[in-house]
């Protein structure tokens, strides 16, 4: 590919390179170019879309670079059939005026830009592929033109707009205005388990039947009174390292607080009817009241980088918030408009969902925009 681009980068006055300097074969050589314009589109499509290591900069500076030589050529086509144009008024005769080699180059800057929306660092990489200073301020302007072209579609390069299909927790500096509290957002719903009284099979059918990453720790379902909480991994850990030291068995009583430890026993060596997960629970978990600011939850996550935080109120968990519920938050505040909702006074907190609590609500389906902020939205969820 690189080497399909330094031939496409030079000039016909060096000689001729695969044909390419052959005004006879003009209409051939477009079709040829345009052809490959469309087939290394829809490969690089293709193969970035399915995470295939193929990279993005080369491919998109290759479909560039093959554009860019068919508007140098047709410009050179126009320069030989009316010499006398306005166009080419400060070319001389017998002079080499239009150089399809240039257009080449100036059009692999374009589509890299239009691409990732480079701009600085763009130029920087074109000017060391060639080491021309002539070249700079051409590369500037058609960098700006990709730009702000590509702005007009989308803002932000391939690596945003990727993120946000794959749904992967990732915040970016932005500062976002919510006027909405955490509890707008937090997950109510959500798998607990009790310092004492579990037993070992329970916990296995929990892991089981859902997929979450961590379990917040209460002293009772009723009081919910917060005391850790464990990730997934170290539970999981912690069990195989029991049956495979100790062989304990499903009817195995779980203790999750280190004040319960049954006689101070060692973990590695204690009772095949017992297994102790207080040295593996995080007792000083980050939590917040539920009527915080979201924007200040959005910041804790920027700045202490936690998995979750947990929402508790007077002592009990009422809810967890992750990345990705203030995520969907940011998303809809930036698609999506504000409308008055009416909602009845007496209706359970379980049943409003973070957009009707947050007053966001979709545009119409037919717009495109509802539809792009849809499909990226879904991308998104999870399950905490």
């Amino acid at each position: 590919m690189t080497e399909m681009m330094s031939i496409l980068f030079q000039e016909c006055e060096n000689g001729d390179f695969m044909g390419l300097c052959q005004r006879a074969q003009m209409t051939r050589i477009i079709w040829l170019l345009l052809a490959a314009v469309l087939m290394r589109t829809a490969f690089t499509t293709v193969s970035y879309g399915c995470k295939v290591p193929a990279g993005i900069f080369v491919p998109s500076m290759a479909v560039g670079a093959c554009f860019g030589r068919i508007v140098g050529i047709l410009v050179q086509a126009m320069q030989h059939a009316y010499p006398d144009s306005f166009l080419f008024s400060s070319c001389q005769p017998d002079v080499p005026c239009i150089t399809p080699g240039a257009y080449a180059f100036l059009g692999a800057a374009a589509a890299l830009c239009g691409v990732t929306k480079m701009t600085v660092s763009l130029v920087v990489i074109m000017f060391e592929l060639t080491g021309a200073l002539s070249y700079i301020l051409p590369t500037m302007i058609v960098a700006m033109v990709a730009k702000a072209v590509g702005d007009r579609f989308y803002m932000g390069g391939i690596y945003p707009l990727l993120i946000r299909l794959y749904g992967l927790p990732f915040l970016d500096k932005e500062e976002h205005t919510f006027n909405a509290p955490v509890s707008a957002v937090m997950v109510r719903d959500m798998g607990v388990f009790t310092a004492t009284n579990m037993h070992l099979d329970e916990i296995e059918q929990i892991l089981a039947e859902t997929d979450y990453k961590g379990f917040p720790i209460v002293d009772n379902l009723q009081d919910r009174h917060l005391l850790g909480y464990i990730s997934r991994s170290e539970l999981r850990y912690c069990i195989d390292k029991a049956r495979r030291l100790r062989g304990v068995t499903n009817q195995a009583m779980c203790y999750f607080s280190v004040e319960d430890q049954v006689l101070g026993e060692d973990p590695e060596i204690g009772s095949i009817s017992i297994i102790e997960f207080g040295p593996w629970v995080d007792q000083t978990p980050i939590t917040v009241h539920p009527k915080l600011a979201l924007e200040v939850v959005l910041d804790l996550f920027k700045n202490l980088g936690p998995r979750v935080i947990l929402v508790e109120e007077d002592g009990c968990l009422i809810g967890l918030v992750t990345k990705k519920d203030v995520l969907k938050a940011v998303h809809r505040r930036r698609y999506r408009t504000r409308a008055p909702v009416v909602m009845s006074q007496d209706a359970s907190p379980l049943l409003r969902s973070p957009a009707t609590e947050l007053g966001l609500v979709r545009r119409p389906a037919a717009n495109a925009q509802a539809r792009q902020t849809r499909a990226a939205g879904e991308a998104i969820e999870l399950s905490t």
